[in-house]
């Protein structure tokens, strides 16, 4: 037992004896340089971020209304095609079907008296 606790004593004494307290002040030193490295660099990529998060929000609202005036557009289209169906139809009709009770707007020769 008591060569263990020689050894212990000796080992003890080796090791503190390696390594001087400099070391240890330098390396607190160096662990605050690093902790205050990489809490500016947390800022700074909160910061960016805060701000890909508003562009980001800009953009949706954008979208948003790009979306709005598309589909404002797409039942405008929908209402001007179905006129246009619905006007070809009836020209359609009356090109088959002349109403013969009719006159010609523009006289034909010969057609002066009438």
């Amino acid at each position: 037992m008591r060569v263990a606790r020689a050894g212990a004593v000796i080992l003890l004494l080796m090791t503190t004896k390696f390594i001087p307290p400099t070391v240890l002040e330098q390396s607190s030193t160096h662990l605050d340089g690093t902790v205050a490295a990489r809490q500016d660099a947390l800022f700074k990529i909160r910061g960016e971020t805060d701000k890909l998060a508003r562009e980001l929000s800009d953009a949706q609202r954008e979208l948003d209304t790009e979306q709005q005036s598309l589909a404002q557009l797409e039942r405008e289209l929908s209402t001007v095609l179905g006129r246009y169906q619905t006007s070809k139809g009836e020209a359609e009709e009356a090109v088959l079907h002349p109403l013969p009770h009719l006159r010609p707007i523009v006289p034909r020769p010969g057609d002066r008296d009438r």
